[in-house]
């Protein structure tokens, strides 16, 4: 068990154990119980953590969690201790589940194949749609700052009957819909502003 915060409460976790089969709960009992470096008392020795519980596993044990997210936060922490369960010839058993899980070091190469397909897609994908972009002229980046005189010139350029909303707003170097939300319509004066005559 696994009193870390973010995790069902022991009391949770207890009954997931409790489905499991497991009921012995007291100090001398088989449970590990992480308790986030509390002490029990002053001055008393802490509960068995993690290590000890996994020294003390012999070859067929299985080390029952009421849930996966009690052996680590990240996948690399929770690979670690499958990593050393597998040392030691065991599995871990997943109450929320009802599943054991055994480790060999052929799992570690097989997890790490899937990881490098996942990146190697995501890097694909972004490869494609920065190509795309470029293809397009939507680069991105910073947005233009529409301020002060920059913005007198701006709506200056907008506002020119003699030019397009699309190439008024690429004149200005942005956007057609960013040039109607900066700068407002095209076709009537800006609020407060007066009409050209």
């Amino acid at each position: 068990m696994n009193e870390a915060p973010g995790l069902p409460s022991l009391k949770e976790q207890k009954e997931a154990l409790r489905g499991a089969g497991i009921d012995d709960f007291s100090d001398e009992g088989p449970v590990w119980c992480d308790r986030a470096q509390k002490r029990r008392k002053s001055g008393a020795e802490p509960r068995p953590d993690l290590a000890e519980a996994l020294r003390a596993m012999r070859p067929g044990d299985e080390l029952a969690v009421a849930s996966p997210a009690v052996l680590g936060g990240s996948r690399g922490a929770v690979f670690e201790v499958l990593q050393a369960i597998g040392r030691r010839e065991g599995a871990v058993f997943d109450a929320s589940t009802g599943q054991a899980i055994p480790w060999s070091p052929e799992a570690l190469a097989v997890v790490d194949f899937c990881n490098r397909a996942e990146t190697l897609t995501r890097s694909f994908a972004l490869a494609k749609a920065r190509v795309r972009r470029a293809e397009t002229g939507r680069l991105g980046g910073t947005p233009t700052k529409l301020t002060g005189k920059a913005k007198e010139a701006a709506l200056a350029i907008w506002l020119d009957p003699a030019l397009t909303g699309n190439a008024a707003a690429a004149k200005i170097g942005i956007s057609p819909s960013t040039a109607y939300r900066k700068l407002g319509p095209r076709d009537q004066p800006i609020f407060g502003r007066k009409a050209k005559s």
